[in-house]
């Protein structure tokens, strides 16, 4: 005796095949409405970089004016993102401030020495010696403050060592501070504040005195030593014709510093 299988086949009523297509469809809506979404949204964002970088373009080369010599420094890299503020350069990249410092050292050739000196928070010194007796010094900073994107994340000022007290400009060495308030050119100093620093007196000595050997219009033996600070003056400072005096105090185990802004 036989057995005969027969496929059950289930028929759904007309409602439920209408029901059925009307949620196929309104998934189909929403799909292109996300994608609708998605693709204004990546418009808005590109649109908020673009907008983000404006007055940005192509920088090549780093390039700043010398606040001592007056004479223009430049270092040959190019960046898609920057623009030149006055005697300066700003860019925004993907380099981190150890491969900025391997980048410029690799510029080094037999025209030009790029000496550079890494420190803590985001900075270089960069000595530059070229032919002829061309001698400079700069910085770079990494402003962590400024608007930044996931390509992009590092943000750079490239400067002359220069800053203002009381409406005095002076030569500065930002490379040794650690404070937000005190990091660039576009920061100026106020008299009698504390500032951090994680080096002393020595350092600072070290910087004001090392400038003699780039500048022969600065003489370091005309910088007076105190117990805890030192004095600089005129030679230090720009387009002063007053008689100025300049005094550094350390405090709390040369941590913290104070400026004072004498006439």
């Amino acid at each position: 005796m036989k057995l005969s299988m027969v496929r059950r086949q289930h028929y759904l009523p007309q409602n439920q095949k209408n029901s059925l297509k009307n949620c196929t469809a309104v998934k189909s809506s929403w799909s292109k409405r996300l994608l609708t979404v998605s693709i204004i949204m990546i418009l808005i964002l590109t649109i908020f970089f673009l907008s983000a970088c404006g007055g940005m373009g192509r920088i090549n080369p780093l390039r700043s004016v010398d606040f001592i010599s007056d004479d223009v420094i430049e270092i040959p890299l190019s960046f898609k993102y920057g623009y030149r503020p006055g005697n300066t350069t700003e860019v925004l990249c993907q380099y981190s401030i150890s491969e900025m410092a391997e980048k410029i050292r690799a510029l080094s050739s037999e025209e030009v020495e790029y000496i550079v000196s890494e420190y803590p928070w985001g900075k270089l010194l960069i000595e530059i010696k070229g032919t002829e007796d061309k001698k400079a010094v700069a910085l770079l900073t990494e402003i962590s403050s400024r608007d930044t994107t996931e390509v992009y994340p590092h943000f750079y000022v490239f400067f002359s060592p220069v800053a203002v007290c009381s409406g005095t400009q002076l030569v500065f060495p930002f490379h040794l501070v650690k404070d937000e308030r005190l990091e660039t050119y576009f920061d100026s100093i106020e008299p009698d504040l504390k500032y951090r620093t994680d080096y002393g007196l020595d350092e600072f000595l070290n910087f004001y005195s090392r400038l003699g050997d780039y500048y022969p219009q600065l003489d370091p033996e005309k910088i007076q030593v105190l117990d805890n600070g030192f004095i600089i003056k005129n030679n230090y400072v720009k387009n002063e014709s007053r008689n100025v005096e300049i005094e550094f105090h350390f405090q709390d185990g040369g941590k913290y510093f104070t400026v004072q802004f004498n006439e």
